[in-house]
C-alpha cells in the first residue's frame, strides 16, 4: 500500500500508527537488556549538567526505552527532522511521553536550535542522531557539537544492540530487533566542548565523538555475541 493511498484514509493511519505503537512497546519490553557504562551517567548527572544523549539513526527505534533503562526519568526532548519520515517519528515519540523538536541542517534549523538550548536550560536532556536525517550512515557531523559548544551541555554517546534483529536496507541500516532477544545498552564517556567554536577545535571534537561512537557501538555487538 502506497504512502498516498494512506493519507487519502485517516482512519486506516490511524489504525495502522497505533498498531505499530504497540508493537514498538511490546518489542521494548520483551527484550533481556544488559546495560553497561552506566556510572558515566551517573557522574554527569551528579554535576547537575544538561545531558545531549548522541546515538545513531538506525537505533532510533528502541532509544526511548534504552533512555528510561538508563536514566530512569522522562525529561526528554529529540530532534527529528521535518521530512514525511519525521512526522511518523515524532508522533511515536510523543506516544512514549517525550517531546519531539522538528527541525534539521537544511530545513528550520536556526528555529529549533533555539528550542533545544531552551530545552537544555529548563533541565530537560536532549536526544540528537549525529548521522542524521541523511547521512552518511555512522558518520558524526558537526551540528551536535555546535549544540554543547553553545549551551555547554555534554555528549553522552550510547549504542545498543540484539543479538536476533532485522537490518533494513534503508541508508542507515535501521535496526528492528526480535522480541525475546538479548539486548545490549552501553554508555561512554562524555565528550566535553569548550564554549569557543573554532574550526579545528570544533572537527577535533567530532572526530572524538565519531570514535566514541565506534567504541560504544562495537563493546555492544561484542557483548550481545557472547
Amino acid at each position: 500500500m502506497k504512502f498516498n493511498s494512506l493519507s487519502e484514509k485517516p482512519w486506516l493511519r490511524k489504525r495502522i500508527f497505533c498498531l505499530g505503537v504497540s508493537y514498538i512497546q511490546w518489542i521494548g519490553s520483551s527484550l533481556v537488556w544488559r546495560i553497561e557504562g552506566e556510572k558515566h551517567y551517573l557522574l554527569e548527572r551528579c554535576k547537575n549538567k544538561p545531558i545531549i544523549f548522541a546515538f545513531w539513526h538506525n537505533q532510533l527505534m528502541m532509544m526511548p526505552f534504552c533512555y528510561l533503562a538508563l536514566t530512569r526519568r522522562q525529561k526528554m526532548s529529540a530532534l527529528i527532522s521535518q521530512s514525511r519520515d519525521g512526522q511518523i517519528v515524532s508522533d511515536l515519540i510523543h506516544q512514549f511521553g517525550f517531546e519531539a523538536i522538528r527541525g534539521s541542517s537544511s530545513r528550520g534549523g536556526f528555529s529549533a536550535l533555539l528550542k533545544l538550548q531552551q530545552r537544555l536550560k529548563e533541565g530537560f536532556d536532549l536526544a540528537v542522531t549525529p548521522d542524521g536525517p541523511r547521512g552518511p550512515c555512522g558518520q558524526a557531523q558537526l551540528g551536535v557539537i555546535g549544540l554543547a559548544a553553545v549551551s555547554g551541555a555534554s555528549i553522552l554517546p550510547i549504542a545498543y544492540d540484539a543479538d536476533h534483529k532485522k537490518v533494513l536496507q534503508t541508508w542507515d541500516r535501521f535496526k528492528i530487533p526480535y522480541p525475546y532477544s538479548r539486548a545490549a545498552l552501553v554508555a561512554g564517556s562524555p565528550l566535553e566542548v569548550p564554549p569557543h567554536r573554532d574550526p579545528e577545535m570544533m572537527e577535533l571534537k567530532r572526530q572524538e565523538l565519531q570514535k566514541s561512537l565506534e567504541e560504544v557501538n562495537r563493546y555492544a555487538e561484542n557483548i550481545i555475541k557472547k
